[in-house]
């Protein structure tokens, strides 16, 4: 299997999230969620069948085979786990945190992926308040943002 664009694995990622959701998926419901043209949609599709990711006959619901659902259960967990840690972690907005997990989950290492995930059972694990590093960051965090004359 040929590595994927960015492109085609939040394509992938989409038919996984829907299948779980709605249980099935077409074609029309990618281009409405990823607000794409059909056009686009079916050439993704194509591509997604090449590769073996997918089952797809035109006009017909999309499955995943094996090796596209693996793939796309472990997307998707970089994406939950990035967003989790921009949100838990450093205090990121939901919606900004989404948006950059979409970005960054296609680039980051599985090593520094561990680490995201290690360091935020370590904070879970500690003594007392385990969040009480995260919240020192967060208000160190806002206190440097509105100082004046101060660039990050």
């Amino acid at each position: 299997m040929a590595e994927l664009s960015p492109t085609m694995e939040d394509y992938l990622k989409e038919v996984y999230l829907t299948v779980c959701d709605k249980g099935g998926v077409k074609p029309g419901d990618l281009s409405i969620r990823l607000n794409v043209s059909a056009s686009s949609v079916t050439g993704a599709l194509h591509l997604l069948a090449d590769e073996g990711l997918i089952e797809y006959v035109p006009y017909g619901s999309i499955s995943l085979t094996d090796a596209g659902t693996r793939l796309a259960r472990e997307l998707y967990y970089r994406h939950s786990m990035v967003t989790r840690f921009l949100v838990d972690v450093l205090g990121v907005e939901i919606e900004t945190a989404r948006e950059s997990a979409c970005r960054l989950e296609h680039t980051i290492s599985p090593d520094i992926l561990r680490r995201f995930v290690e360091y935020m059972h370590f904070l879970q694990h500690q003594e007392g308040n385990p969040m009480a590093c995260v919240s020192a960051f967060k208000a160190y965090y806002m206190k440097k943002v509105n100082a004046p004359g101060e660039r990050l």
